[in-house]
């Protein structure tokens, strides 16, 4: 009984907790605020991009909406009620629906550089550059009046007054406590698949699931580096630099396939024409090995005891 008793004061006094309270109620926590500025910060690059339509607004809105859902998924439970549920589900329909656009742009992009690199007249290459900008002109039409948009737009000053008058657990008020656990979670999920892209699988499914589970680490540390060390964003770049990789041959692996659909599409009964395609596609397979050998020097890095210990001591302030 007194060890249960001892154990007892010891968790409140780890978490801060005084005796006879249990919630407070303000605006200050960092969590609360963190939900407050990155519900702004969308709202605000929403109505940038119905108004210039430009590819990096497009961009920005995905990156904004991307931060969102991280702090919903890993944090919006800590909130009472269940309204969160509603506002993560509109946020991951704005990322599902600028996601769109966000990738034909990119396939743009690496295409206009392969024209630029070759330098010939290339009738395949000029037909698929042309399918792929009038679909991104197509898909970019749509978003303004879409119902995604219509949803956040009347429901974000709603969130905002959620989050500002929340009650929230005390032990919140540290940053450590809140983030620390969360970010080495994620961070030893991340080595834990890695080691299968070490041991040789680069495969398309593998790559897009480890992309997709290291985005929310790339943002909870960007979240830690405004709450408990700036330092923490700069010295964990390799976490970046492999989102950042990964994505590149993600894009990659989406500009194959779209490039495969048309080729099937449209066929191809000119010999110049498939070696035009053949030779397209030779330039994508290259690319995607070199990015991927980058991206295993990226895991090597982020596997080493060295980067594990700085990250643990960046978060939790003690020497490993």
């Amino acid at each position: 009984m007194v060890l249960i008793v001892n154990l007892f004061y010891f968790y409140l006094n780890q978490f801060k907790l005084p005796i006879g309270e249990t919630k407070i109620q303000t605006p200050e926590l960092p969590l609360n605020s963190l939900f407050i500025r990155k519900t702004s910060a969308l709202s605000s690059v929403i109505d940038s991009f119905i108004k210039t339509k430009s590819e990096n607004d497009l961009h920005d809105v995905r990156v904004s909406a991307r931060r969102l859902e991280t702090l919903f998924g890993d944090f919006g439970h800590l909130f009472p009620g269940g309204e969160y549920r509603e506002y993560f589900l509109i946020t991951r329909k704005l990322i599902k629906l600028f996601g769109r656009s966000r990738e034909l742009d990119v396939c743009i992009e690496m295409t206009r550089e392969y024209t630029g690199m070759i330098k010939l007249k290339d009738s395949f290459i000029t037909g698929f550059l042309e399918n792929l900008e009038d679909s991104a002109k197509s898909e970019k039409h749509k978003i303004p009046e879409s119902k995604p948009i219509s949803d956040f737009t009347d429901i974000a000053g709603e969130m905002n007054d959620y989050f500002s008058a929340s009650e929230i657990l005390p032990f919140q008020k540290n940053p450590e406590l809140l983030f620390g656990n969360v970010i080495m979670k994620q961070f030893y999920s991340i080595v834990s698949l890695s080691d299968k892209i070490l041991l040789g699988s680069g495969s398309k499914e593998l790559l897009h699931s480890i992309r997709i589970k290291s985005k929310p680490l790339r943002y909870n540390i960007e979240f830690a580096s405004d709450l408990i060390d700036s330092g923490i964003k700069k010295k964990c770049s390799a976490v970046r630099d492999f989102v950042e990789s990964a994505g590149i041959i993600h894009d990659i692996d989406v500009l194959i396939q779209r490039a495969g659909k048309y080729m099937k599409k449209r066929g191809l009964p000119a010999a110049a024409g498939k070696q035009s395609a053949a030779r397209f596609l030779r330039y994508l397979a290259f690319r995607r090995k070199n990015e991927f050998e980058k991206l295993v020097k990226i895991i090597n890095k982020i596997k080493s005891r060295e980067f594990r210990n700085e990250l643990y001591s960046l978060l939790f302030k003690r020497n490993v």
